[in-house]
């Protein structure tokens, strides 16, 4: 989902996003890219992009009670929502769980970068940082987007004294990881977007 950060915290930094698009995706990737063509590639893309986007926004309106309208959603996207509800309502059972943000934009003024982290719960009182996933398989960047977003929250969320875990849940596996904080890494990719930016 589109963010306005500028409009929401008065500065122009890259997003978390951004920043990642810069880490190397390795020679499968391209490889994988070269099969595909340039209009195949673009194609899977968007679809996937759109994929992203309907999930995340049905599950948005689903945490907050609000009624989500499925007759846009593909079957393929009523599935991983499915699976998104089922994951959620079977934690509700085993703990005690308390949303207490969803989409919520953060902003890190120290390293100069914006984000919006999916989801922020809190289980049996331990703070979770929680990115949702539609894609096919488990980036290496994955990790690194939770650790920029957990040090931007840091900043943005005052008075937490439980460090935040960092967690991801990859619908199509229907699997819950916790990954660790790799903070550094990631401030190493953005000094080569930084590089390549000048």
């Amino acid at each position: 989902m589109a963010r306005n950060y500028k409009q929401l915290f008065g500065v122009d930094y890259p997003s978390v996003t951004t920043i990642l698009s810069f880490f190397p995706k390795g020679q499968g990737f391209y490889n994988w890219l070269m099969t595909k063509g340039k209009d195949e590639s673009e194609r899977i893309k968007t679809e996937a992009g759109t994929t992203g986007h309907n999930v995340h926004d049905s599950i948005e309106k689903w945490l907050k009670g609000e009624e989500v309208d499925t007759t846009y959603l593909t079957k393929k996207e009523e599935e991983l929502l499915q699976v998104f509800k089922n994951w959620f309502n079977e934690l509700k059972t085993k703990h005690k769980v308390k949303v207490l943000h969803i989409e919520k934009p953060v902003l890190n003024k120290v390293y100069e970068y914006v984000g919006t982290i999916d989801l922020v719960i809190s289980i049996d009182k331990q703070v979770w940082i929680i990115d949702i996933k539609t894609s096919n398989y488990i980036s290496s960047t994955f990790s690194l987007q939770l650790s920029a977003y957990k040090h931007a929250y840091l900043q943005t969320v005052k008075g937490i004294i439980i460090q935040p875990k960092l967690g991801i849940f990859h619908l199509k596996s229907n699997n819950f990881l916790e990954v660790e904080d790799e903070f550094e890494t990631f401030l190493a990719v953005k000094r080569i977007f930084e590089y390549e930016a000048k």
